[in-house]
Parts: C-alpha cells; structure tokens; sequence
C-alpha cells in the first residue's frame, strides 16, 4: 500500500508542470474525517501533499463560447482555452484538534487558491473555497461513513467558473458560469493512518448553457 501511495504521489506531481488556470482542489473539506475514530489522524493538526483537478468540460466551453460570441459562432471550438481544464498543486493543510474547522492553501503552476471548512452540527460539514483564477466552490456535506481505513461523505455543491476565450490578437476574456450539484468525497488511508488519498467530485449543471458540469480531484497527504 505504501509503495502504491508513492506512485500516486508522482503521478499527480507531472500534472504541476502542464496546469491550468483552474479551481484548486479543496483540501481542508477532509476535516470531515478527523475524529476520534480515526487516530492517529485526528491527533495530527498538519497535512503536507498534492493534488491534481480535472474538469471535463469541452462541450461546455464549446456552447459557452457559442453564447458569448453568437457572432462567431463558426469559431466556437477554437475560442476556449484549456477547455478540459486541470491542474495541480501542492497544499499545506491545519486542521483543528477539536475537529471544528480547517483551512488550506495550494500553490501550484498557474493555479493559487485558499478554503476553508466548518464543522455546522453533527457529522455536517460546509466547505468554502476561492482561487486566484476567479474561481469559487461552496459544499455542504454529510459524513456517512468513516473507520481508520477510510471514510465517505456526499452533500450539495455550487461552482462560480471562470472560462476563458481567445478574444483575437493575443487578447483572452474571461466569463463567468455557475453550476450547482451533487459533491462526493472519499479518503483512503494506509495502515499506520498516516497517509491519505482522496478523490473528490462534482457532477452539476450550468443553466445558463444548460450543459453538465464534471469535475475530478485526486490528492495524496501526509501527516
């Protein structure tokens, strides 16, 4: 298992030297799974790893492109930029030692972002984040399973996405999507509970183009 967490590690980390200028995976949500079930990870208040984002959202980028320009429209599959759009970075995460709130930052190529989690009652959480790239993600999510191997929770979630568009003569704009959803979460942790994978996802829809809106992460902790 430690072996596999290595190759992990760099897989993710090839992904930092071709990012994009996209939303930072949300480190601090897994402050859901710090408890006193999952010791030795709740006695550790700092988290040091990677993280990779995928967003397959071409299509999207196409039709968005289609109602930002109508007027030229025949240049629609040729105006995004980085219309699948990913990236990496690493992350330094502090979590409290009462399990009641979160923060992390990650830094990676073209990609800088903040967030921020809160423990609201119960085994219900709310995650907020922003990225320098004008991206915003806000989850309200339930933990429903969580043991000292791994932990699962699902909730709602609301996506503020900037796209941006070759304008011409080396000019870009930006344009602003919102997409509103379904979040699920899930850790893995190896056996001495010091090393975390997580994959994350959001699976929404943007009315405005009305068209899905998907999005990956993958990361790996230390702690």
């Amino acid at each position: 298992m430690t072996r596999n967490f290595g190759i992990i590690t760099f897989i993710i980390s090839i992904t930092f030297l071709l990012g994009g200028c996209v939303a930072h995976a949300p480190m601090s949500e897994s402050l859901m799974f710090h408890d006193k079930a999952t010791k030795p990870t709740h006695n550790s208040s700092v988290e040091l790893g990677v993280a990779g984002t995928y967003s397959s959202t071409r299509k999207a980028a196409v039709k968005f492109a289609e109602e930002v320009y109508p007027e030229e429209k025949y240049k629609s599959h040729d105006k995004p930029v980085n219309a699948n759009r990913w990236s990496g970075g690493f992350y330094l995460a502090h979590f409290d030692d009462e399990g009641r709130y979160a923060f992390s930052t990650t830094f990676g190529v073209l990609v800088i972002g903040w967030d921020a989690s809160i423990k609201l009652w119960g085994r219900n959480y709310l995650t907020a984040a922003y990225s320098i790239s004008q991206h915003g993600q806000l989850y309200v999510q339930h933990r429903a399973f969580n043991n000292p191997e791994y932990g699962i929770s699902l909730g709602l979630g609301y996506q503020s996405s900037e796209f941006t568009f070759d304008d011409g003569l080396f000019s870009l704009k930006s344009n602003n999507l919102n997409a509103f959803g379904m979040r699920g979460f899930v850790i893995i942790r190896d056996e001495l509970g010091t090393s975390q994978m997580k994959f994350g996802s959001f699976v929404g829809y943007a009315p405005l183009i009305n068209q899905p809106i998907i999005q990956f992460t993958l990361s790996f902790g230390k702690l």
